[in-house]
């Protein structure tokens, strides 16, 4: 490492510190090397979307930092003034329709399997692999150390932007200085993730430890799940993993969307709520604490919204399944606990645990509900390129992992370790959640624990098991804390 390249020095964010820790505990496992794939038609200027990605780099620290942990008393972010994308292209034209297919599956197995050296910035790289004249395949693969599922999608529109105010200049041509501001758009400098890092050293804690310590008192051990067998099988030391898919119809979906609005509800908190009656039948449990993901981007700071970097957080959510309340004054309960909880939904996990009486080396939930809101702009290539085929890959490392998003109807992704249930009883999971959405917007009148008592079988019509495009991110992580949470992480 260069003195004269480095360009800052800060400590990790409790995130961060708990992707390291878990990296250092696997570092062959790969779980968190996140790769971006996409299809690209129509006429590209490949040398200019690699301009754009530089540029992009070179103007956001984030994308230009490194990890040192070694002989430091902490680990440390070292960003540097200077990183270079590594860009890999290849023209497949040659090849058929089926040897491009494969090649491209074993392409990008091979390059979710390439580890990072963390040492060495930046963590990311992009292969453009041209199939047809006017079709071009991109696989933009990084280190989840660096963004969540909100970064990647602003990463990619200002990406975008940069590309089409190149490739619209008059005169176009692409420097072979890739340093250089050459036909750059006006993006906004956005705020460095060192504010936000910053912000999170300055927040006292007396508050937010007597709000969870208030919200977990009484809870002695995590909500079962109810099904499935204890892992004893894990190949290679590592859990494997499968997922399942399922869409809620248009016709149900725009229900939900409608009633939300006429009650000025999130379709969050009706997928919360569902999930919490599911898991009330399968455990046998009325107290229950469900594990959720949030952005972890209310905090008090100017543009947190804009910044790059990571910021999601899984946090427990108690959820109680009362007597003689309606469904609609429950669901308006759930949501005000969601919004009380925001102001300290930036404490990590391990910290929550301690003030728990969870015993230390059992985690706070054995799934994590995840409800995917963060913008998709980074789709929008402009009006010559189309996108489709977007995939966003990454292992869970959580027992059951249900993800959730609005796109052509409510899609739902099950992910969950082959090693502790069946496909089968995740197949029936993914169905009586779906029929548990149709029932709670049917009966906003009836009282919450008549739905726990029913059995209902979902409608053929209403869900089907889908093959959506997007694969949302599904990471549960505790943050590092030395040798003290070695015992939660490995227990």
């Amino acid at each position: 490492m260069r003195i004269e390249n480095i360009e800052d020095i800060y400590p990790l964010s409790p995130m961060q510190q708990g992707i390291l820790f878990h990296h250092l505990l696997a570092p062959d496992a790969m779980l968190f090397t996140l790769q971006f794939n996409c299809v690209l038609h129509g006429p590209l200027e490949s040398s200019a979307l690699q301009q754009a990605w530089q540029q992009t780099i070179v103007q956001n620290s984030i994308l230009r930092t490194a990890f040192y942990w070694e002989k430091l008393h902490q680990p440390m972010q070292v960003v540097r003034q200077q990183a270079t994308l590594p860009w890999h292209l290849a023209d497949w034209r040659t090849l058929n329709t089926q040897q491009q297919k494969s090649e491209l599956a074993a392409l990008r197995k091979r390059d979710a399997a390439t580890a990072f050296d963390l040492a060495q910035a930046p963590l990311m790289r992009i292969h453009l692999i041209r199939t047809e004249e006017e079709t071009h395949h991109l696989i933009w693969s990084y280190h989840h150390l660096l963004l969540d599922g909100w970064s990647t999608s602003l990463v990619l529109n200002e990406v975008w932007t940069r590309y089409q105010t190149i490739t619209a200049a008059d005169g176009f041509t692409v420097s072979p200085d890739q340093d250089a501001e050459v036909h750059l758009p006006a993006i906004p400098t956005r705020p460095p993730y060192q504010r936000y890092v910053a912000w999170l050293q300055n927040q006292e804690t007396t508050d937010a430890e007597a709000y969870w310590q208030t919200t977990l008192q009484g809870v002695k051990e995590p909500t079962s799940l109810g099904f499935g067998q204890p892992a004893t099988n894990k190949r290679g030391g590592q859990f494997t993993y499968a997922e399942e898919r399922f869409v809620l119809d248009q016709v149900t979906t725009d229900k939900l969307n409608q009633s939300a609005r006429d009650h000025g509800l999130t379709l969050n908190t009706f997928c919360q709520a569902a999930w919490a009656i599911l898991l009330s039948q399968l455990s046998g449990q009325s107290d229950l604490l469900l594990g959720i993901t949030v952005s972890g981007r209310e905090a008090e700071l100017s543009q947190i919204d804009q910044m790059f970097g990571v910021f999601i957080n899984a946090l427990p959510m108690r959820v109680q399944i009362p007597n003689q309340t309606s469904v609609l004054d429950w669901l308006r309960q759930i949501q005000e606990q969601a919004f009380a909880m925001r102001r300290y939904e930036h404490v990590p996990q391990h910290q929550i645990q301690k003030w728990s009486a969870i015993p230390q080396g059992t985690p706070l939930f054995e799934s994590v509900f995840i409800f995917v809101n963060y913008p998709m702009d980074g789709a929008n290539a402009g009006a010559n390129l189309h996108i489709d085929e977007i995939e966003f890959v990454e292992q869970t490392n959580t027992p059951l992992t249900i993800a959730a998003y609005p796109e052509d109807g409510l899609h739902f992704l099950l992910n969950y370790q082959e090693q502790r249930f069946d496909a089968q009883e995740i197949v029936q999971v993914g169905e009586k959640l779906c029929a548990q959405l149709t029932a709670i917007v049917d009966n906003l009148a009836a009282s919450v624990d008549t739905l726990v008592d029913k059995q209902d079988s979902p409608s053929a019509a209403s869900v089907t098991r889908a093959e959506p495009e997007i694969v949302i991110e599904a990471k549960i992580v505790a943050p590092l804390d030395l040798i003290n949470d070695f015992n939660t992480v490995l227990g």
